[in-house]
């Protein structure tokens, strides 16, 4: 059994922190799971379970992150 050091506690911790503020853009801009799946290349459930934190897909983030970038773009445009 691996045994957790507070450094990887604190990683994790700031891992999900992250993931929830992403949580509220995405909310807030109205960008579903779907179309993160979909621009990812993936299925929905993998997206739910990284917005979770029980999975991990850098591909994934990227995506949110991408999109979040585009609906900023074409709001300020």
């Amino acid at each position: 059994m691996t045994r957790l050091t507070l450094a990887d506690i604190e990683v994790e911790f700031k891992r999900r922190k992250s993931l929830a503020a992403l949580r509220t853009k995405l909310k807030a801009r109205k960008i579903t799971h779907d179309q993160i799946a979909a621009a990812a290349g993936v299925g929905r459930t993998l997206v739910v379970h990284v917005l979770a934190g029980r999975a991990k897909s850098q591909n994934v983030v990227d995506t949110m992150k991408r999109l979040l970038a585009e609906t900023s773009e074409a709001i300020n445009a």
